[in-house]
């Protein structure tokens, strides 16, 4: 028997519309494959629901073939690009690491980035081959057209039927054609003034205008609903290091980093502000919240075990909420 893996969503009502959320969730189940039971959990500090009630309310019956996650949306971007390169659902059972960032630290997406991102979803071999495959039989069609036609226009002898079926072909081109010629604002240009060469631009032509016809309609809608403007300025450790961002974390964090055979974690271990071990386990505050108070300047990624730090709930006012990151130890 397949486990079932069911998110537990928290939700603040006061900010947070419920039908986006739960298209957001639904969109996010489709894109990781998962088969998924939502739970909409609406909460509030102000409804005296405390610590101890929410993380009730978010995980239960959970079950060695039932695997709950918690999964905070509130302050969190869903895209493909982000799901991709970043553990956006985090267990809140295990004792993994996560690397959270803050929200007004992210960048902006490129304009490179974008159209590589555009172009990258509609570059695929099912979508080349199914246009290919039209576009294969229409040129099929045109040339049994053309070559039916002639046959018949020089033949006193030809068969009716054969006329009756060139002469249907030949209005098809002649139809596809005008289209063609209204699309690119050339209606003066007629049939008859084609030859050989110009036949074959036409077809360059309509084949190009085609890609870009499925390119719109088959890339960009579904890039302007799941992609945001702004995106996450590393992708690895590496990356990570070559960045201006600062890591903070405890002593078990830095513990973690250094004890690895991983070159790049143990310089990370080396050069992360390790904080006392209280206030990262706090769960009263944010620690990178409270942090980026002292430090508004300093773009700033959080190591921690907790897991609801990245879910935005403990918040400091006037603070920024944060969201998950890249890696997940």
């Amino acid at each position: 028997m397949i486990p079932t893996t069911t998110l537990h969503v928290a939700l603040d009502p006061s900010v947070i519309d419920e039908t986006f959320q739960q298209e957001a969730l639904h969109l996010m189940c489709r894109r990781l494959r998962f088969e998924c039971s939502i739970k909409l959990v609406n909460w509030s500090w102000g409804s005296g629901l405390g610590f101890p009630g929410l993380y009730d309310a978010i995980f239960q019956n959970v079950t060695e073939r039932n695997v709950s996650f918690v999964v905070g949306l509130s302050h969190l971007a869903v895209t493909p690009e982000r799901i991709a390169m970043a553990s956006l659902i985090n267990s809140g059972f295990d004792l993994d690491f996560i690397i959270v960032v803050d929200e007004k630290d992210l960048v902006p997406v490129s304009g490179e980035t974008f159209f590589a991102t555009l172009f990258g979803r509609i570059a695929n071999g099912s979508s080349w081959a199914i246009m290919s495959a039209v576009f294969g039989i229409f040129v099929l069609l045109i040339v049994i057209a053309h070559l039916m036609t002639i046959r018949s226009d020089h033949s006193r002898d030809g068969f009716k039927a054969a006329q009756h079926f060139a002469g249907l072909l030949h209005r098809l081109w002649q139809a596809t054609f005008d289209l063609f010629a209204v699309t690119i604002g050339q209606e003066q240009i007629f049939f008859h003034r084609l030859s050989g060469r110009s036949v074959v631009f036409i077809f360059t032509l309509w084949f190009l205008w085609a890609t870009i016809a499925l390119a719109v309609v088959g890339g960009l809608l579904p890039y302007l609903q799941t992609v945001t403007t702004t995106m996450l300025p590393f992708t690895s450790l590496g990356t990570l290091l070559k960045s201006n961002y600062t890591l903070i974390g405890g002593a078990l964090e830095a513990k973690v980093l250094n004890e690895s055979s991983d070159p790049l974690s143990q310089q990370l271990a080396r050069e992360m502000i390790v904080l006392p071990q209280a206030e990262v386990d706090g769960e009263n505050v944010s620690v990178l919240q409270l942090y980026k108070l002292h430090h508004p300047d300093s773009a700033t990624a959080l190591m921690t075990q907790n897991g609801f730090e990245t879910q935005g709930f403990f918040k400091v006012p006037g603070c920024p909420s944060t969201i998950s990151a890249i890696h997940q130890y």
